[in-house]
């Protein structure tokens, strides 16, 4: 009998040991990203609308580091001398109201294969910026440059060559595109108590259309309730046989 009651409480203890290892695993999943930087390096080309098939022109390079621990991509911008031969050309694109064209040739993570994007200004915005301008890069979660924006500042037309022939080079600045925050909605106040003040769903222990304890481990006390009765039967007809 004493042997019984052993077996039975130490079968009840670990059922209870396992519960509770059982409640204290949470659903949600959380990582810890520890911090790493890469480097990814662009070609940039140009093109001047001449009035006759021009070639595409090694301008610079864009550089672009991602740092996982702050969540941000730095652009850095690199450019190379000016030549004769561009403000020349530029004066040519100038007198026909050409553009002037910007290509960025990146690789695609997944295909390795080259993805050129292209974006243009009039050329006589160049003059009118003092060679000033700015790339705005969006890319996805891959890392592959989806798109660009191309843009002179201040954008003013001007078409005189001369006041920009003593520039050495371009003065760029480079960016990635940033993701605005939307509007919030307004939830009833029944729905909006659920989520906290960064959107994240609250997990309250005391909401009774939660899954509770019984609810979730019925079968561990559905099997002590089996050996309780069985356990208790054998001792009841133990006791009947020695009162005879």
């Amino acid at each position: 009998m004493v042997t019984l009651l052993k077996a039975r409480y130490t079968f009840f203890l670990i059922a209870c040991l396992f519960a509770v290892s059982c409640l204290s695993q949470d659903d949600s999943s959380s990582s810890t990203r520890t911090g790493s930087s890469s480097l990814m390096i662009f070609p940039i080309e140009y093109t001047l609308q001449t009035g006759t098939s021009s070639a595409w022109v090694k301008r610079g390079s864009v550089k672009v580091r991602q740092n996982t621990v702050k969540r941000r991509l730095d652009v850095e911008i690199i450019n190379d001398d000016l030549t004769t031969e561009f403000f020349a050309d530029l004066q040519a694109a100038i007198a026909i109201d050409g553009l002037y064209t910007i290509k960025i040739t990146s690789e695609n993570s997944t295909t390795g294969k080259k993805v050129p994007v292209i974006a243009s200004v009039p050329a006589c915005y160049l003059v009118g910026s003092n060679l000033n301008d700015k790339f705005v890069l969006n890319f996805d979660k891959q890392r592959n440059l989806m798109n660009f924006s191309y843009n002179v500042d201040p954008a003013d037309c001007t078409k005189d060559v001369s006041l920009v022939k003593n520039k050495k080079t371009f003065s760029s600045q480079g960016r990635t595109l940033e993701l605005q925050d939307g509007v919030r909605p307004i939830f009833p106040a029944s729905v909006a108590k659920q989520f906290d003040a960064k959107g994240k769903v609250v997990r309250d222990n005391d909401d009774k259309e939660e899954p509770g304890f019984f609810r979730k481990y019925w079968w561990i006390f559905a099997i002590l309730f089996l050996v309780m009765n069985l356990g208790g039967g054998g001792e009841a007809g133990q006791q009947g046989g020695a009162a005879r």
